[in-house]
Parts: C-alpha cells; sequence; structure tokens
C-alpha cells in the first residue's frame, strides 16, 4: 500500500531533525532542494511552489513559511538566489538528500500500523476499517491537535482540510495507549509522525515562533490551577510526569514558579469539593470535576484527598512554587488595566466555539472564568502596559492547560492593542507550546514529548462535555416517558460505570447517542451489579470455606496438644496410684505377719475401697487412667477455646 504523502512527510521532517541536527526550518530547505530538482525551476514563484510543495508532500504552506524557507535556502545554502527581483535555482549547489531508503522504511512500518490498528478495532470494538481510514483517522487525530501546538491565534494549520472522525481519534487513542509499551516500534513511528506534525507547525509559525526562543531567566511564571492538579497525579501519571519535566525545564532556565493565591484557593475548593462528595456518596457523574471523576475510577477515598489538602503547601515547596498575591487595582495605574468586560466577552466567544451546547452565563462555570479573568488583568497590571516581544522579556506570563483560554488571550490582545503585526508575547501560555518550545531548542529534552503525546491520548478518550450532555438529555426523556425508575435513573447518572460505559458505547463521538444508549448502559451496569454480587457470595463462600478449614485445624491441633498433655497428666497419676498400692500391699503383708505392726487407716481404706470396687465394678487402675485422661482432655480443650 501507498503511504499517504503527508504522514511521510511528516515521517521524514523528524527522521531528518533527529539525524541531521537541522532545526525547524533547515528541515524543509531539504524538502524544497528535492522539489527543485525535480520540478527543474527556471524561476521560483510562490504561488506555484506553495501548489507544487503541497502537491508532493502534503503539507500547505501559507505565504510567509515559504518566504523564511527560500530566504534559509538563499542565504545558508546558496541554492537560489534573487536576481532582478526574480527567485533563481541554483542548481550546481543544490545537494539533494536522497529520501527513497528512509521512505522504503517509513512505509513498511506505515503498513505494519495499519494492519495492527485494522486488528484492534475489530477485535476491540467490532469495527470494520481500511488502510484509508487508518491515514484519515491519523491525520484528523494529529488536526484536532493542532490547537495545542499552534504558537499564535491563527486558523492556520499545515494540514489539508478534511473532516476530524472523533470516533477514529478514540480508535487511534485507545490504540495508541495499547501499544505505548508493547509495541515500542510501532508507537515510536506514530510518536516521530506527531513530532514532524509539530515541526511543521513550527515552521508556519517561524516569524512569531523565533520570539519565543531565548534565556527564561528573570521570567515569573503562574500556574493555572490543573497544572497543580497534574503534579498531584489527578489527570494520570504521563500528565504528572510532563508536567514534572516542565517545571524541571523552567527551573533549569532560571524561571521563578508561582501561583496566586486565588488558583491556590481553587485547588483547595476543587479538593474539598471531591472529598464532601466522596464522603457522602452523593454525586452524579455527569456533573462530577476531573478529580472527583478520578478518585473514583482509581477507588479513593475521601481520607485519600484529605491528604492531599493538607499536603499542598508540602507540595508546592518541593517543586519550589511560591504562592503570590493578585496585584491590587490602583487608581494611579488605570491605563495599565484592560477592559475586563471586553475579556470576558472573548473568552465566553471563544468557549462557546469550542462546546457550543455548554451554557457558562449564569452556571458555576461563569465564577471560573470570572477567576480566569481576575488573574489574566493581574499578569496585565504586572506587565505595566509593556508589549514584550521575546519571551525573555516577558517577565511575568501565566501557563495553563486550558487550550481555549489562551488562545482567546490572544485573540483578545490582537483586537485591544494598536499595532496588531506587532508581535508580542502573550500574557496566556499552553504548557504544550511551552514544552514544544523547549525541545525545539534541546532536542535532548524529546522524551518528555513522549509523555506529553500519551497523556493527549488519555485525554482523547475522555467523554467530552458535548457527548455527556447528550447522554443526559437522552436518560431525561426516558425518565419523564416513564421509561425507567428512580433507581434505574439513579444509576444512570451516578454509577461508576457510567461514563467508561458511555465512551465505550460511542466510541467517543456524540453522534453515536441515541435514544437505546441509556438503555445499553443500564443493562451493562445491571449485568455488572449482578456479576459483582456473584463474585462476592463466592468469595463470601469460599470465606467460609477457608474459615472451616482453619478451624477444623486448629481443633486438630487443640486434640493433639490436649491429648498429650492429659496423657502426661493421666500416666503421672497412674504410676503415683501403683506406687501407693505397692505400698499398701507391702504394708498389709507385715502388718499380718508382723504382729508388732499397727495396721494404718488411711492405708486400710484405700486396700479395701479398691478390692470393693474390683470385685463389683471390675475396677483397675488403668481404667481410672482412662477416665482421667478423658476428662483432663476435655478440660484442656475447653480452657483453650477460651483463652
Amino acid at each position: 500500500m501507498k503511504i499517504n504523502k503527508t504522514i511521510l512527510s511528516l515521517a521524514i521532517l523528524k527522521a531528518n531533525w533527529e539525524i541531521g541536527g537541522y532545526d525547524y526550518i533547515d528541515n524543509f530547505v531539504h524538502l524544497l532542494a528535492v522539489l527543485i530538482e525535480e520540478r527543474k525551476y527556471k524561476e521560483i514563484k510562490l504561488h506555484e511552489l506553495r501548489k507544487d510543495f503541497s502537491e508532493k508532500y502534503g503539507l500547505i504552506l501559507p505565504h510567509n513559511p515559504l518566504v523564511a524557507i527560500l530566504n534559509r535556502a538563499r542565504k545558508k545554502y546558496k541554492y537560489v538566489k534573487k536576481e532582478y527581483g526574480k527567485i533563481i535555482p541554483v542548481y550546481n549547489s543544490i545537494q539533494v538528500k536522497n529520501f527513497s531508503a528512509s521512505a522504503q522504511e517509513i512505509e513498511r512500518k506505515f503498513n505494519k500500523i495499519c494492519k495492527e490498528l485494522i486488528e484492534f478495532a475489530n477485535k476491540e470494538f467490532g469495527l470494520k476499517i481500511t488502510n484509508e481510514d487508518v491515514e484519515l483517522g491519523l491525520l484528523s487525530f494529529l488536526k484536532t491537535h493542532d490547537l495545542d501546538i499552534l504558537f499564535a491565534s491563527k486558523d492556520v494549520s499545515i494540514l489539508p482540510d478534511l473532516k476530524p472522525s472523533k470516533k477514529l481519534k478514540y480508535v487511534i487513542s485507545k490504540f495508541i495507549i495499547s501499544i505505548s509499551n508493547s509495541e515500542p516500534e510501532i508507537f515510536q513511528f506514530l510518536l516521530d509522525v506527531a513530532v514532524g506534525h509539530a515541526l511543521a507547525n513550527a515552521v508556519v509559525y517561524s516569524t512569531d515562533l523565533s520570539q519565543f526562543f531565548g534565556k527564561l531567566k528573570g521570567l515569573n511564571v503562574y500556574l493555572d490551577t490543573h497544572i497543580i492538579l497534574n503534579l498531584m497525579g489527578y489527570n494520570g501519571i504521563f500528565k504528572k510526569e510532563a508536567t514534572e519535566e516542565l517545571i524541571s525545564h523552567l527551573k533549569d532556565g532560571g524561571a521563578s514558579l508561582l501561583i496566586f493565591d486565588v488558583n491556590k484557593n481553587e485547588v483547595l475548593s476543587v479538593l474539598e469539593d471531591a472529598r464532601k462528595r466522596l464522603e457522602s456518596g452523593e454525586y452524579y457523574m455527569d456533573k462530577a470535576s476531573r478529580v472527583l471523576r478520578y478518585c473514583i475510577d482509581h477507588e479513593l477515598t475521601a481520607s485519600d484527598v484529605e491528604l492531599k489538602i493538607t499536603s499542598l503547601d508540602k507540595l508546592l515547596k518541593k517543586y519550589e512554587i511560591q504562592e503570590s498575591a493578585l496585584p491590587m487595582y490602583n487608581n494611579s495605574e488605570y491605563h495599565y488595566q484592560v477592559d475586563e468586560v471586553k475579556l470576558k466577552n472573548t473568552i465566553i466567544s471563544v468557549y462557546n466555539r469550542f462546546a457550543p451546547d455548554i451554557e457558562i452565563i449564569g452556571t458555576t462555570k461563569e465564577a471560573t472564568v470570572d477567576r480566569d479573568i481576575s488573574v489574566l488583568s493581574g499578569i496585565y497590571r504586572l506587565r505595566q502596559g509593556r508589549r514584550p516581544r521575546t519571551i525573555g522579556d516577558s517577565k511575568y506570563i501565566f501557563v495553563t492547560s486550558n487550550v481555549a483560554l489562551a488562545y482567546a488571550t490572544r485573540q483578545f490582545e490582537q483586537s485591544e492593542f494598536e499595532d496588531k503585526e506587532y508581535f508580542t508575547i502573550p500574557a496566556c501560555l499552553t504548557d504544550t507550546l511551552l514544552d514544544t518550545i523547549i525541545w525545539l531548542q534541546m532536542p535532548a529534552k524529546i522524551h518528555s514529548i513522549k509523555k506529553s503525546f500519551i497523556g493527549y491520548c488519555y485525554s482523547a478518550i475522555q467523554p467530552s462535555q458535548e457527548l455527556i450532555s447528550r447522554y443526559i438529555s437522552e436518560v431525561e426523556k426516558l425518565k419523564a416517558a416513564g421509561e425507567i425508575t428512580e433507581d434505574q435513573y439513579y444509576l444512570l447518572r451516578c454509577h461508576r460505570s457510567t461514563l467508561n460505559l458511555l465512551e465505550l458505547k460511542t466510541l467517543g463521538d456524540p453522534d453515536n447517542v441515541d435514544g437505546g444508549t441509556p438503555k445499553q448502559i443500564l443493562d451493562d451496569i445491571i449485568t455488572k451489579i449482578k456479576l459483582k454480587e456473584k463474585r462476592e457470595v463466592e468469595d463470601l463462600k469460599k470465606k467460609v470455606q477457608v474459615e472451616r478449614q482453619k478451624n477444623e485445624e486448629i481443633h486438630n491441633t487443640l486434640e493433639i496438644k490436649s491429648e498429650k498433655i492429659a496423657a502426661y497428666i493421666s500416666n503421672f497419676l497412674l504410676a503415683i496410684m501403683i506406687i501407693i498400692a505397692i505400698v499398701g500391699s507391702v504394708y498389709s503383708y507385715r502388718t499380718y505377719f508382723e504382729e508388732q505392726i499397727k495396721p494404718n487407716p488411711v492405708i486400710l481404706i484405700i486396700t479395701i475401697s479398691s478390692t470393693l470396687l474390683s470385685l463389683v465394678n471390675g475396677f483397675n487402675l488403668m481404667k481410672l487412667r482412662d477416665k482421667v485422661r478423658t476428662f483432663i482432655k476435655t478440660k484442656i480443650i475447653n480452657w483453650l477455646q477460651n483463652v
């Protein structure tokens, strides 16, 4: 099968970047050289070059990136020159890199991925897909990740236009997670394509991106709430490790890490809410925070969350994150303050674009927006009107995992400030962007991208708010129609398996939700409950059997020990009685034959009594010993059992 040219190009970009030591623009210069040699241009015209580049490599380069690539080819490599305003190839200077060997190896790996992914989709989800589906699915997977790594708020993507498939995105994410450890070659190829995608986006924003490079010394980085929750492990181990590495890189670069008091209080509020709900057991899964969902999925208790709450200061100290108060409003510096109403409208507009089904005004989400506005406004006051052109000159930035918030901030700045073509470092950046900038400057740091990549896959399989909203709508319809009971309604809203079953039934696609979805989920939940009850009964039976065997072993041990003790005592008593009998017999004999010895009344009574018992009942010392042994054994067993 012929590999998709876009995927091939992305993989080649990563391979060249890693092996050749090229930067993200040099990478494209070598692709340009191959294209010039192949097309035999007499003169390079930008509109033709853009079209030819797209046809050969499947990548869409805007005007400015093409100019940047041509300038690098002219100044550094001398592949082209300018004559009378025209761009002319210099063929005797062009060194064409042979990509055929790399292409063959990439194609082999991609064919293997197609085969594995097709089998995975069929086996795990009963979904029949083709090689073409895999290609389109992988590209749509990358395209939905575009916004996480774009360096400005321009709606530009280097990937071809296509309709993202939520279903295939879900399947691919699941596949990547499943093979991340078991199939290192396949996983590495997919990671290479993702890195190539980031490199390609880097060249699209090369003009702006250069402003992000430089030293971090003197930069004050304020961390958002979910960055701290990442460090606490509430968004999974890969998010935690990726965030730890980002923080390490920032500190190594000389940046100071801080958290505003309002964000720290929000962390505590989120944790306290989760603790209370876990303690009470009353919550709707669709309204649960990510922290609460994580606790439920991982069977964490209210005590576990309480421990996290009490150890927050210790965690901040561990990562050298200082708490800071929001700067106060100052009437004498009113000109440093931004239009918060306009900022709020911009944020809400972007949120509505990202998730049109989610209500913000009049809900708890509006309070979150207001808190973000107070933080961003604080950053602008700290900057005191400065419009930094480099990240080192920024002095103050707010780092978040909320892509929409960073995107909205950049849009606000572009509309608010004059000289819109004058690029400045936004007040708000994403953690993904900072990660990307770091490894673009230091390729040795690329191992952190692996964790971010897997973390993104885990995020991609979580039910979206749109999916949850559609599901709840169908549940409410069933309740209103009387088709489900109150108990069933509660199960559909509160059972810990609900969201996991929802994403499995729909493959993360809201369009797959219909009136039958809640009923299917309800059947699965009831089946799970019955299976759990059955397992509990079986476990109880096993426990009873184990206890019975244990009691039998204890009883047998008591029998053996008590038997030994009783035998020892009864034999000892028998020996004494035999000695008494012998002494009595000898004494009686001497009394009978020797007149001077007077009979002893005690010995006489014992002798006569034993003789009479022997004659009447067949009494003998052996029987007496056995009865004594049985008596003692019974007493010992009763005593040991009551100890």
